[in-house]
């Protein structure tokens, strides 16, 4: 069925390993409504059975920090591990009649990332908290979401309040104008958003797995199978701040039937059926549970529109289908 980068309607976000799959077509451009109205790529997917043969395999794949090479410059190793385990086994449970496959497939991912990001100024938080404790965007939205990780020295300053008021600020010395809206105006010369480079750890662990069985009757005329495929996923959405961490753990499985009898050699009758599931959260790690507190905030009025805001969401995509042609 579909497959795509990100959670939509109608999709579930299937990756098999290839120990689990027989054959993988490939349609461009299609017109047919049979599997959907799109008109684009259509994958159609070909999970292994099981024959009157057992036949297997197991793979192991692992790469940490000794395999690593030092950056040039660098004062320190990065961490680093990657690490693959996979399974697959088929065969007979009744010779020549009732026949089984399985598959299975771990990764445990986890690295650190380094690049830059924006973060509101700690200069502008305690201002705003000396000039504006009441304000929630300021109280409850900024000041218990420290800046963590940023590495010492490499900050920069990229929003300064002479930015935000540049009519009143033209001039060394000037302040902004005070409004009815804010009463104090933030100083020209404020910091008020800031960059810097960090360090955070970032992980991606997931687990798949499918079984398969199928049964042939009246001599190998007629034949029905049923499949299960599930996937397990499990990343941090990691930021400058540790406090507004997140973690996305994710689910999908797809599950699928077919049942085709001959009534003579050139006539057949298939029915099918599928089901997908896809279940996605974007929750909070045990070291930022504070974060289910932060308020939706709209933006600090005189800040230019910048924003604090955290989304914690779950959203479940479900869809079915069946099918009977002769």
């Amino acid at each position: 069925r579909g497959s795509g980068s990100s959670p939509s309607t109608g999709y579930v976000n299937l990756v098999p390993k290839p120990d689990m799959l027989a054959e993988i077509a490939l349609q461009a451009t299609t017109f047919s409504v049979e599997n959907g109205p799109t008109s684009g790529i259509q994958a159609s997917i070909t999970t292994k059975s099981g024959s009157n043969k057992f036949h297997g395999d197991t793979g192991y794949t692992y790469s940490g920090g000794p395999f690593v090479a030092d950056t040039n410059g660098a004062s320190r190793q990065q961490s680093f591990r990657e690490q693959y385990v996979s399974a697959a086994l088929g065969g007979p449970i009744w010779k020549t009649h009732t026949f089984f496959f399985g598959s299975y497939f771990n990764q445990q991912n986890e690295h650190n990332s380094t690049g830059y990001s924006g973060y509101y100024d700690p200069a502008f938080v305690a201002w705003g908290l000396q000039n504006y404790p009441n304000s929630q965007n300021i109280s409850k939205g900024l000041a218990p979401y420290p800046v963590d990780r940023a590495i010492v020295g490499t900050s920069s300053v990229i929003t300064t309040g002479g930015s935000l008021e540049p009519a009143t600020c033209a001039q060394p010395g000037q302040q902004g104008v005070p409004t009815a809206q804010m009463p104090v105006p933030i100083p020209c010369d404020l910091p008020v958003y800031s960059q810097a480079l960090s360090i955070t750890p970032s992980l991606n662990h997931g687990t798949q797995y499918n079984i398969r069985l199928d049964q042939v009757f009246r001599g190998g005329r007629d034949r029905a199978y049923v499949g299960f495929f599930r996937v397990d996923q499990k990343s941090i959405s990691d930021k400058i701040q540790s406090s507004l961490d997140g973690v996305t753990p994710s689910t999908g499985y797809y599950l699928a039937g077919n049942y085709t009898h001959q009534f003579s050699p050139n006539l057949l009758n298939q029915a099918s059926f599928g089901l997908t599931r896809f279940d996605f959260n974007y929750g909070t790690p045990p070291h930022s549970q504070n974060q289910l507190l932060l308020p939706y905030l709209s933006g600090c009025p005189g800040c230019g529109g910048l924003m604090q805001i955290q989304f914690l969401e779950h959203m479940r995509e479900h869809q079915a289908y069946g099918r009977d042609s002769v």
